[in-house]
């Protein structure tokens, strides 16, 4: 299960920094007369009455007050809205004390030996799930010959020295990857990706492809298709699917590949 703590963290950033602009816009109304504007219709056009705090009649605000209307409608939109936020900032300081979407996971894994041998988790430990993913992802289904063979730190052999360097990056780091599995496309189109990742934490499968001779203009065309196809079955770069690339002057980037390997997999 993915743990969303950090992205409500920033949601509670978001909310203190609303409630700065709520509290401040406040404070620049704080001259208006106290009451509760009504605004009522009329023949299709809105009208508005004015009711004092200290008195039970209702004021007609001529067109002529038309600035005291719409600070009067401000001030009190901003008073609705600094309820609201404090509300929510409350409440979400409140699940946040209490959530630990981790210990689903740790019931299982703090279990004695003797215990885990008899038990089967709600939810598959790290282990259990990425020997499953990796049975149901096999590799090496690319039935083309190979212009080259580099030795994996895994032991596998892969086209090029590019594919190695990242093979050899994702062994390093503890993701799990298949080379070259098979993915049937729309249209019964079978492609063979340069790899298939997943991150143990959120469990989610990612595609991932080097383009490494983007300076030929065959290469580059088959390149933009393939993404295009891609995209047409739901794979995007962003979402679930991760390029790399590289050209004649411009060789494969270490440090950029290793910072999309941390965005995506820590």
């Amino acid at each position: 299960m993915e743990d969303y703590s950090k992205a409500l963290h920033e949601q509670l950033k978001e909310i203190d920094s609303l409630l700065l602009v709520a509290e401040k816009n406040m404070k620049k109304t704080s001259l208006l007369p106290q009451g509760h504007m009504y605004v009522k219709a009329s023949h299709g056009y809105p009208q508005y009455y004015f009711q004092d705090a200290d008195s039970s009649e209702r004021r007609y605000l001529h067109s002529s007050e038309r600035k005291l209307i719409k600070q009067l409608a401000q001030a009190e939109y901003d008073k609705r809205m600094l309820a609201l936020l404090r509300k929510l900032r409350s409440s979400l300081r409140h699940f946040l004390s209490t959530y630990d979407i981790l210990s689903v996971k740790n019931l299982y894994e703090k279990l004695c030996p003797g215990r885990k041998t008899l038990v089967t988790p709600i939810l598959p430990s790290d282990d259990m799930f990425i020997e499953q993913w990796m049975e149901e992802h096999p590799g090496n289904k690319n039935p083309f010959p190979e212009a080259g063979s580099y030795l994996t730190e895994r032991g596998e052999t892969v086209r090029s020295k590019s594919e190695k360097i990242l093979a050899d990056l994702f062994h390093a780091m503890d993701i799990p990857y298949q080379y070259e599995p098979l993915l049937e496309l729309q249209g019964y189109l079978t492609v063979y990706p340069d790899f298939i990742l997943l991150n143990v934490k959120s469990r989610k499968t990612y595609y991932w492809e080097h383009f490494g001779l983007t300076d030929d203009q065959e290469y580059a065309q088959k390149a933009f298709r393939k993404l295009e196809m891609y995209e047409t079955n739901g794979l995007f770069v962003g979402k679930n699917l991760i390029t790399s690339m590289e050209s004649t002057d411009h060789p494969l980037n270490i440090k950029t590949v290793k910072e999309k390997i941390s965005q995506y997999f820590n």
